[in-house]
């Protein structure tokens, strides 16, 4: 589960300036992603508690994550376009002969189809695409 952490501030080894501030991360397993949120002046890792905006990154990095919508008998106006290609993207495509081939051709069509759902997919919308 993704989690915040507090990383300690980097001091040069030589001169004993400070190289990087203390700032907020996201620690996903072995993945960290930087909040770009800092400390404070004066106040420690160690006892720090997440600022609002820190935490807010944690919530939009947990929304992005999120599973695709599976439940079934789902109305087609309930389902985004990019959620299938998700679905289809972890089930289909590491099987594919050519998966890193397929896997961009499903970004491509993300970028286009965000925010769309399945209902919003007609041949006009499709020729619009192709163009």
């Amino acid at each position: 589960m993704p989690r915040l952490w507090c990383k300690p501030p980097a001091f040069d080894k030589k001169t004993g300036k400070l190289r990087e501030r203390a700032a907020w991360v996201i620690v996903d397993g072995k993945e960290w992603t930087v909040t770009g949120v800092t400390l404070s002046e004066g106040e420690s890792h160690k006892t720090a508690i997440a600022p609002p905006e820190a935490k807010k990154r944690l919530a939009d990095y947990i929304a992005d994550k999120h599973e695709p919508n599976r439940i079934r008998n789902s109305l087609i106006d309930d389902v985004l376009v990019t959620e299938v290609l998700e679905v289809y993207l972890d089930e289909v495509v590491p099987d594919l002969a050519r998966p890193k081939k397929a896997a961009e051709r499903v970004v491509q069509l993300s970028q286009w189809w965000q925010g769309k759902t399945l209902a919003q997919v007609t041949g006009k919308r499709c020729c619009e695409y192709l163009a």
